[in-house]
């Protein structure tokens, strides 16, 4: 098939708006229309948890482009319209109401949703509150005042990010984490807990190795209740439990599914031939063969522009590295490459010196760190991870070895 003369991108995520960005950067002339079930102009999320949620940056500030972007960049824009099915055979996507677009690529960049509680657990008459669209940070800011109290479940980015900013709003915050930790899928245990006495000195409650039984409604209050038969009353109830990939435009064309993702080529190109996915949504084979499923900003953009390069024939092997990065507090913690590992951790640095940084080390090789306030070091742990070499655990945790030094010599 020839150059595509018509691109639709599904989904007002970053993985949509990076693809046309790159689009018009590689010279591409044609036609884009992007279509999103939200009814305003895509915006980040990041800040949803943070700063947005605090009042602290207004929408004007959480916008990834203004519409004067759009215009510029020739994208017609179809908000709040939903995506009904898409027509691999036809090369048509069908949306509510009964209009069909043509096309000759289209992207599949609807991200995920948050995983909610079972319904078998939580009564319909709970307000229960999650966090991942602006509407949802909104109505959660409109219950938030000074001493109200708010029960978190999930221990994981998003909640924790909440119960920072929260607890800095004055309310009584308790977290309630099903895992051992706080933070398990990205931070060994040692720093986990360094995290955990942070939140536990601003006066966040952590719960761990709990269990939720019910959550019901009583009078004005919410009453959640544990497995113990411990209850606890709230004013708000908030869930960050993970998410759930919106994969389901995918299922009903008939693509496959892998980890809960759509399954895509090494051109982020599903089985169907014009049909792309990119994002918190896709499922994509590293160079090593493994597959994997990532959720965060940086893979976002990043697979959202590999995906319009491989539109127009143009793209390259993606072999990034997975990069998460949350704001709690004064703390900035990024994480770099895998935080699982065979070997112990090996920790650089302190809390009470003001940065620390633990190594994942797999058969003494670096495979990825964990970062809190230690921002600077991390182009030389990237150039490390990169090359893949053995490093010694002795040479990472020593403050006299200059990692930049150690980077340019490996």
């Amino acid at each position: 098939m020839s150059g595509p003369k018509n691109v639709v991108l599904i989904g007002g995520g970053l993985a949509s708006l990076a693809a046309i960005e790159t689009l018009r950067a590689e010279g591409y002339d044609g036609a884009i229309r992007l279509v999103s079930d939200e009814a305003e102009i895509p915006y980040d999320r990041p800040p949803l948890s943070k700063a947005y949620l605090s009042g602290e940056t207004p929408l004007g500030g959480i916008l990834l482009h203004d519409e004067a972007w759009y215009e510029s960049m020739r994208v017609d824009l179809e908000l709040g319209r939903k995506v009904e099915a898409i027509d691999p055979s036809a090369r048509q996507v069908r949306i509510a109401g009964g209009q069909a677009l043509g096309y000759d690529r289209v992207l599949i960049g609807t991200g995920a949703r948050a995983r909610e509680l079972p319904v078998s657990v939580v009564a319909p008459e709970v307000p229960v509150h999650y966090i991942r669209t602006r509407a949802d940070s909104d109505r959660l800011r409109e219950s938030v005042k000074a001493g109200a109290r708010v029960v978190l479940i999930g221990g994981g980015v998003i909640g924790m990010e909440a119960a920072a900013t929260l607890v800095q709003l004055g309310c009584d915050v308790t977290v309630l984490e099903a895992g051992e930790r706080i933070m398990a899928r990205f931070f060994p245990p040692a720093l986990s807990e360094m995290l955990a006495e942070v939140h536990a000195a601003r006066g966040v409650k952590l719960h761990a190795r709990v269990v939720i039984e019910s959550v019901s409604r009583q009078g004005d209050e919410s009453v959640v209740t544990l497995g113990d038969g411990t209850t606890l009353a709230a004013d708000i109830v908030i869930v960050g439990i993970g998410s759930v990939p919106n994969a389901e435009l995918a299922v009903d064309a008939g693509l496959e599914l892998r980890y809960g993702g759509i399954m895509v080529d090494v051109r982020a190109q599903t089985a169907a031939d014009g049909v792309y996915a990119a994002g918190d949504v896709a499922t994509f084979q590293l160079p090593d063969g493994r597959w994997a499923r990532w959720e965060n900003w940086t893979h976002a953009r990043l697979h959202g522009a590999h995906s319009a390069r491989h539109m127009l024939g143009k793209g390259q092997t993606y072999a990034e590295l997975p990069w998460v990065w949350s704001d709690q507090y004064d703390l900035n913690l990024q994480v770099l490459g895998s935080p699982e590992s065979s070997d112990p951790p090996a920790i650089r640095g302190s809390l009470e010196a003001g940065r620390v940084t633990a190594f994942h080390l797999d058969g003494g090789r670096l495979v990825g760190a964990t970062m809190i306030n230690d921002a600077r070091n991390k182009s030389s742990i990237r150039k490390l991870l990169e090359r893949g070499d053995a490093v010694s655990p002795e040479q990472l945790v020593d403050p006299s070895v200059d990692l930049k030094k150690l980077a340019a010599s490996a």
